[in-house]
């Protein structure tokens, strides 16, 4: 009983500990008006990983709750002819160690090669190794990656002026 308790925990103490560390952080020198800091997004993040854990939390409450109320008996069970929702397999232990070499990679891969073709080879390798094997489902995976790394590196370079090294288009 007390491991369902554990992703709730986990969520707030990991939130809890990025708070911390973030009221720890020294105050930024020559602010302008209206600068919300670099904290603003750390702290954003920490907070919803606390509310995350606290609703974990509830919910595993109250699915406890109802399952100390559930009846014994074969009577009262749920008889109705609704079909559960059809859940995903979990990928294959191949897929899973090429999606953990490709972030390596791409953790590595980052600075020499830039933003723009380090994230398309990134998104390209992962959603390939997800995708089912044929030639539509890979081109359309090239090209959503694609286009995906062109908007987000123009969001973050030309929107919000992150100085990022390597991005097409700014």
């Amino acid at each position: 009983m007390m491991l369902k308790h554990l992703p709730s925990v986990l969520f707030c103490s990991s939130g809890g500990g990025m708070l911390w560390q973030i009221n720890q952080a020294p105050p930024i020198k020559n602010a302008q008006i209206g600068d919300p800091g670099p904290w603003l997004f750390p702290g954003t993040l920490a907070l919803t990983l606390i509310g995350l854990g606290i609703v974990l939390a509830v919910q595993e409450r109250r699915n406890f709750r109802t399952e100390q109320e559930r009846p014994f008996s074969n009577e009262h069970a749920n008889t109705s002819q609704e079909k559960p929702l059809p859940m995903l397999a979990p990928p294959q232990l191949q897929v899973r160690i090429m999606v953990l070499l490709s972030t390596i990679a791409y953790v590595i891969l980052f600075e020499p090669l830039g933003f723009s073709i380090s994230t398309v080879i990134f998104l390209s390798v992962t959603t390939v190794s997800l995708a089912p094997k044929n030639s539509k489902t890979i081109a359309i995976a090239l090209t959503t990656s694609l286009l995906a790394t062109l908007f987000i590196g123009w969001l973050l370079a030309d929107v919000v002026n992150v100085p990022l090294q390597g991005v097409f288009f700014s």
